[in-house]
């Protein structure tokens, strides 16, 4: 999957990328709502030469469902490729991609409440 940000980034102006928001939007511009990365669909990002900057919150909102559980950090690292000479922007890519697999571990063992729990807050021990 190519990802070209001079689509988000549309004039000479923008060295900046940034926000959550802005991450969504990308994510449904460039149809990856139900694509999911894997070693034989990787994910090419191409930042423009005059982008200094592609924040954290971004690539969160651009990669939020499509980095499976289960995946460490250095498999992420091996599915999503940034194509661009900033150091910072590549700190930033990692930095997204380990909070995105530390949240996702921190909940995927959770059970989600039953009604009884969501009523009465109790926790129905038959379901442990």
């Amino acid at each position: 999957m190519r990802i070209d940000l001079i689509e988000i980034a549309k004039s000479d102006s923008r060295d900046t990328i940034s926000g959550r928001p802005t991450g969504s939007a990308a994510r449904e511009r460039f149809n990856l709502t139900d694509f999911h990365a894997s070693p034989a669909n990787q994910i090419d990002i191409y930042v423009p030469d005059h982008v200094r900057v592609v924040t954290p919150s971004f690539f969160i909102g651009l990669l939020g469902g499509s980095i499976g559980e289960g995946v460490s950090l250095d498999e992420a690292q091996n599915l999503v490729h940034l194509h661009n000479e900033s150091d910072t922007t590549s700190l930033n890519l990692k930095h997204a991609l380990t909070t995105m697999l530390r949240k996702k571990s921190l909940f995927s063992n959770v059970s989600k409440p039953t009604l009884k729990e969501k009523l009465f807050g109790t926790r129905d021990s038959s379901k442990s």
